[in-house]
């Protein structure tokens, strides 16, 4: 699949690897939406279950999004988010 979008990193988890991408039209009726994307370090390798023949970004999240900065609340979410993803589909490093 082809996606050809800008995003942007979340300055709170700036060295995490977490973005948001946001997306202008609306959709289901909500508006200002955003989609939270990971992109695993190169440092991470596949559970060998689970490699796959192209590099993964992963979509944490999509939610309409009503105030310009991200709560603690949403930050300590991704942060879960990523953690889950690192334990299920990485090896440990």
């Amino acid at each position: 699949m082809l996606f050809d979008h800008s995003y942007e990193k979340i300055k709170a988890l700036s060295s995490e690897g977490v973005y948001e991408l946001r997306l202008d039209d609306e959709i289901g009726g909500q508006s200002n939406i955003r989609v939270i994307l990971f992109d695993p370090p190169s440092s991470w390798k596949c559970h060998a279950d689970n490699i796959r023949p192209m590099r993964v970004i992963w979509i944490l999240e999509a939610l309409p999004k009503k105030r310009n900065d991200w709560s603690k609340n949403d930050i300590t979410r991704f942060k879960g988010q990523r953690l889950i993803l690192k334990q299920r589909f990485y090896d440990a490093a």
